[in-house]
């Protein structure tokens, strides 16, 4: 049996975390009782015609939250071209870049402009995953699936934290 240090905190809207099991010493995620309540990801390209015209949480899946989580571990990033460990950054603010509005906002010139964090940052590789899936999956021309989501994601709100994953 797997035994986690941290802690599902549901009214803070923890979906997940990684740690590593001090029973085997292995990396393991566990995934909280809410993070179930996402649609698969076929189950959400079958609502193409709800999403914004942006990415947005609308769009949001549990494999997107579960590819966050792996993003995590200690053999994604160091010995890859990128030569650092994979994690939560922060956006200008101080809030952690979750979401796509925030995640969209560290490369944002009229933001934060900072395109070398999100190189770094768990939740673009997510969103990015999840963006290019349902992009082809919704485009009226699976050839030109860039022309899905046609409009950036708006300035996020500096006093909104976004989720807690």
């Amino acid at each position: 049996m797997v035994h986690f240090a941290g802690t599902c905190k549901d009214e803070e809207g923890t979906l997940a975390y990684t740690e590593t099991d001090k029973d085997d010493n292995r990396e393991k995620i566990k995934f909280c009782d809410i993070a179930w309540n996402r649609p698969t990801a076929d189950e959400r390209s079958k609502q193409c015609g709800d999403f914004d015209a942006f990415p947005s949480t609308k769009m949001d899946t549990f494999s997107r939250v579960a590819l966050y989580e792996m993003t995590h571990y200690s053999s994604v990033g160091p010995d890859s071209g990128l030569g650092e460990q994979i994690k939560d950054v922060s956006n200008a603010d101080g809030f952690r870049a979750f979401d796509p509005l925030r995640v969209y906002g560290l490369i944002d010139p009229k933001q934060d402009d900072n395109e070398a964090v999100a190189e770094i940052n768990a939740d673009s590789y997510a969103w990015m995953s999840l963006d290019a899936w349902l992009s082809r999956r919704c485009a009226d021309n699976p050839n030109k699936p860039d022309a899905f989501f046609t409009k950036n994601p708006p300035a996020y709100d500096p006093e909104d934290e976004g989720d807690d994953y």
